[in-house]
């Protein structure tokens, strides 16, 4: 496949309160065709995490915005994250700030994505408090512009 006929993924989420991760997020998910970050509030440290991120990754395509979702809902949160992608984007990945994306991440995507799919399952790991990764199941954040 050339670069011409691939698709162009987007990862888009929304941060509020805890910027612990974020780093952590930003540097899992750099290679993205399109990163939308929406900052839901309270978290000052937001702006800090992103100049970080944009000195050491200046490629990245990375859009800030800051959104008020009252009352709140991460639902609503995610979806207005959603509707900021461009539209030139075939594929989404819908990714809490808390999360992130293993190395490879995208190659792996690229190779099992099938344009007649609207979504894809995956599987899913969270991160002990030992720092080890514990298998939670599969889940379909993955999904079709």
């Amino acid at each position: 496949m050339n670069e011409q006929e691939r698709p162009r993924i987007a990862v888009y989420g929304v941060v509020r309160n805890d910027v612990r991760g974020l780093g952590k997020w930003l540097e899992s998910v750099r290679e993205a065709d399109e990163i939308v970050l929406c900052d839901a509030g309270g978290a000052e440290e937001t702006g800090a995490a992103v100049d970080e991120a944009r000195r050491r990754f200046p490629d990245m395509k990375l859009s800030v915005y800051r959104i008020c979702v009252s009352p709140w809902r991460v639902d609503d949160a995610r979806n207005t994250a959603l509707a900021l992608v461009g539209p030139d984007i075939d594929l989404c990945v819908s990714l809490n700030a808390d999360e992130f994306l293993m190395p490879g991440w995208k190659q792996v995507l690229l190779r099992r994505w099938k344009p007649e799919a609207n979504r894809y399952m995956h599987p899913v790991c969270v991160m002990r408090p030992d720092g080890k990764a514990a298998a939670a199941g599969w889940d379909g954040r993955i999904h079709a512009r």
